[in-house]
């Protein structure tokens, strides 16, 4: 949970007061994938599911984590159209790092 903290709290610390400029994020986790609030997201809910045997819990992350992808694929094809080469030189994935 402390690693999704820290991915929101870098989201929100991008922009100072009265700033509308969009700007890359960069540094851990964000070097490895667009989104890393939704990779950590999933990555609570597999270890909650594991962690109490839970149908309903495998369930939720199933459903949430194929929502947050759609979500993903959805911001890194945002971050590419306003940011365009300076983004794909980056080479980041959407949602898992060096595979997708």
């Amino acid at each position: 949970m402390l690693i999704n903290f820290y991915c929101h709290l870098k989201l929100k610390l991008l922009r100072k007061p009265g700033d509308h400029k969009y700007h890359i994020p960069m540094g851990f986790p964000f070097n490895l994938v667009s989104v890393p609030n939704y990779t950590f997201e999933i990555l609570e809910w597999i270890c909650f599911t594991i962690a109490f045997n839970s149908f309903f819990g495998g369930l939720f992350a199933f459903a949430g984590g194929f929502q947050m992808l759609l979500w993903g694929i959805g911001k890194h094809k945002r971050y590419l159209r306003i940011f365009g080469d300076e983004y794909k030189k980056l080479r980041r994935k959407v949602i898992i790092p060096f595979i997708f």
